[in-house]
């Protein structure tokens, strides 16, 4: 889906975030890191029972 910079307020650069598009559109996973090595990862996802996109 995409990739940005992670900035602070005032514009410094502090990391990165990645945008995928997996499991038929519908899961969205990104993973992020900082300039110093630290990583994330959070999902986004429909729940089947509520039909309602979630997010972890």
């Amino acid at each position: 889906m995409g990739e940005w910079d992670f900035l602070t307020a005032d514009g410094k650069k502090i990391g990165e975030q990645v945008y995928t598009k997996k499991e038929e559109g519908c899961l969205i996973v990104e993973e992020w890191t900082t300039l110093s090595g630290i990583t994330g990862t959070g999902m986004t996802f429909v729940d089947p029972a509520t039909k309602l996109w979630r997010q972890v």
